[in-house]
C-alpha cells in the first residue's frame, strides 16, 4: 500500500513519541481495492495534547473534533485527521455517542467503525491490521457490520444510509444478516436530520452503480423520499415499457454524474401518481405531471431534506422542463438559453436525453434523435456568438431609463421582449433600432397579439 508522505510523517513523529499510529478506514479499503483514497485518516494512542506535541512545532494543527479525540494536521498544503483510539458509549439520541472513552488498545478503535471494510488500519512497517476480516469481505465484495447489525444501526440509523451508499458506489451487496437489518429498521432513518440524510442521498446518487442499489433498497429510498412510494407498480402508457418506478431508475442511471441532473432524474416523475388518468380508449395519460412532480419536490425539499437554495432551484427548473417541447431551430436553442442560460440548458438537454432511456424503443430512438439534434444546434449557437441572452443585448436598462421610461419592473419585462424580437429577427440588435422598436412595443404598434415578443412582453417568457 502505497501511504502518502504526510501521512508517514504524521506516523513517524507520533512513533517517536513511544505511541502506536496507522492509517485507517476507508483510505485503507480503496487502496486494497485499487481505488485511489480521496483522504488518509490517521488513528493513534496518542492523546490530543501529544499529537499538538509531536506536531505542532512544525505543522499547523487545528481542533476540528477534539472533544472526540480528532485534530486536522496539515502537511505540505495536504489535510490529515488524526484521531485518538477510542470506544463509543450509548448513543441515546440514535447520532452521536453521548460520550467517548479514549482507549490505547487499537482494537477498541476499531471494533466501534461501522462495517468490517472501513475497520481495517495499516502501519508502513507492519502492514494490516483486520482483527474482523475486512479484506475478505472486500474481495468477496460484501458489505457485513462490525458485530450485530441491529446493534450498529440502532447506535446511528444513518448507517442504513451508508450502507446503501456504499453498495451504490462500490457495487458491493449487504450480507443476510446486514440485509436483514437493514430491512427492519428502516423506519429508524425518521430519526436522522435531514442535513446528514440528504449528503447520503446525494452520495448515492453519484455512485457508479446506483441502478442496482436503486432497484434493491427501494424501501430505504422510499423512507428518504416518501413520493418515490406511489411509484412502485405504476403502470405507464405505450411511450414505457417500465413502471413509474423503474423508469426512474434508469433516468436516474442514465444521466451523468451532476448532483442536479441526477436529483432531478430521482424526483422528475413524482408526481405521476397524482396526475394518472384512463381516456375513453384505456389510454394512460399523466396531464400536468412535470407541474405535479414540481410541488412534490418542493415540499420535500422543505420537509424531508436539506439542500442548497440554487441546488433547490436548479433541480426544480430541470424537473419543470423535463418534457417540454423545443423547437430545432437555432430561435427555439435561443429562446430556451434565454431563458435557462447555457449550462442549465445543457444540464436539461442531459436529463431529456436520460429521461428518453428510459422509454420504450420507438420512443427512446425519436426522443435521444431530437437531443443530439439540439446539443449540435446549441453547440453551432454559441460558436456563433449571436444574441441570445440580455448580457449581449445592444441595449440595458440604463438605456431605457435614460430614453426617459420610470424604473421598476416594466423595465424587465421590456427588456427580454427586446431579446425575443432580436431572437426571432424581428429587430436588429442595434440600439437605435431597439430603442424605435421599444416605443413601438408601448405604443402598442409592435407586432400584433399572439407574437413571440407580445408573449414575452405580457410575461409568457
Amino acid at each position: 500500500m502505497h501511504i502518502p508522505l504526510g501521512a508517514r510523517v504524521i506516523i513517524d513523529a507520533l512513533t517517536a513519541r513511544g505511541c502506536e499510529a496507522y492509517v485507517v478506514g476507508g483510505c485503507v479499503r480503496d487502496s486494497l481495492m485499487g481505488r485511489a483514497p480521496h483522504d488518509w485518516d490517521v488513528c493513534t494512542s496518542a492523546r490530543p495534547d501529544d499529537v499538538r506535541a509531536a506536531l505542532g512545532a512544525r505543522y499547523s494543527v487545528i481542533p476540528t473534533g477534539e472533544k472526540y479525540g480528532t485534530l486536522t494536521v496539515s502537511v505540505d498544503g495536504a489535510l490529515f485527521e488524526v484521531t485518538t483510539f477510542r470506544g463509543d458509549g450509548v448513543y441515546s439520541d440514535g447520532r452521536r455517542p453521548d460520550h467517548v472513552t479514549f482507549s490505547d488498545s487499537l482494537l477498541d478503535d476499531l471494533a466501534r467503525r461501522d462495517f468490517t471494510m472501513n475497520a481495517i488500519a495499516c502501519h508502513p512497517q507492519t502492514g494490516l491490521v483486520d482483527p474482523f476480516d475486512g479484506a475478505k469481505d472486500i474481495r468477496r465484495r460484501v458489505i457485513r457490520t462490525v458485530g450485530a447489525p441491529q446493534a450498529r444501526f440502532t447506535e446511528d440509523a444513518l448507517r442504513i444510509m451508508r450502507a446503501c451508499r456504499f453498495a451504490s458506489e462500490l457495487g458491493f451487496s449487504l450480507d443476510p444478516a446486514t440485509a436483514d437489518a437493514v430491512t427492519a429498521l428502516t423506519p429508524m432513518l425518521a430519526n436522522v436530520s435531514a442535513e446528514r440524510t440528504s449528503a447520503e442521498l446525494i452520495k448515492l446518487l453519484l455512485g457508479a452503480h446506483v441502478e442496482h442499489a436503486l432497484c434493491t433498497y427501494r424501501a430505504v429510498l422510499s423512507a428518504v423520499v416518501p413520493p418515490l412510494a406511489a411509484l412502485q407498480g405504476l403502470t405507464q402508457n405505450q411511450y414505457h415499457f417500465l413502471d413509474a418506478y423503474q423508469h426512474t431508475v434508469k433516468v436516474v442511471a442514465a444521466s451523468p454524474p451532476a448532483p442536479e441532473v441526477r436529483m432531478a432524474a430521482l424526483l422528475h416523475d413524482v408526481g405521476k401518481a397524482a396526475c394518472r388518468t384512463v381516456d375513453e380508449h384505456g389510454v394512460v395519460h399523466f396531464y400536468g405531471h412535470a407541474k405535479a412532480s414540481v410541488e412534490a419536490a418542493r415540499a420535500l425539499f422543505a420537509e424531508k431534506l436539506r439542500f442548497g437554495g440554487d441546488f433547490c432551484k436548479r433541480v426544480l427548473l430541470l424537473i419543470r422542463h423535463h418534457d417540454a417541447e423545443i423547437a430545432e431551430t437555432d430561435a427555439g436553442v435561443k429562446r430556451w438559453l434565454a431563458r435557462l442560460d447555457e449550462p442549465a440548458f445543457r444540464q436539461l438537454l442531459d436529463l431529456k436525453a436520460a429521461d428518453a432511456a428510459g422509454h420504450a424503443e420507438a420512443a427512446r430512438e425519436v426522443h435521444a434523435a431530437k437531443v443530439e439534434r439540439l446539443r449540435l444546434l446549441l453547440d453551432e449557437v454559441i460558436a456563433s456568438r449571436d444574441c441570445y441572452s440580455l448580457q449581449s443585448l445592444d441595449i440595458s436598462g440604463h438605456d431605457l431609463l435614460a430614453a426617459g421610461r420610470e424604473p421598476g419592473p416594466p423595465i424587465g419585462r421590456l427588456l427580454r421582449a427586446l431579446l425575443l424580437a432580436v431572437i426571432d429577427g424581428t429587430c436588429d440588435n442595434k440600439k437605435p433600432a431597439l430603442l424605435q422598436y421599444a416605443a413601438a412595443l408601448e405604443a402598442e404598434t409592435a407586432p400584433p397579439a399572439g407574437s413571440p415578443c407580445n408573449r414575452a412582453h405580457t410575461g409568457d417568457f
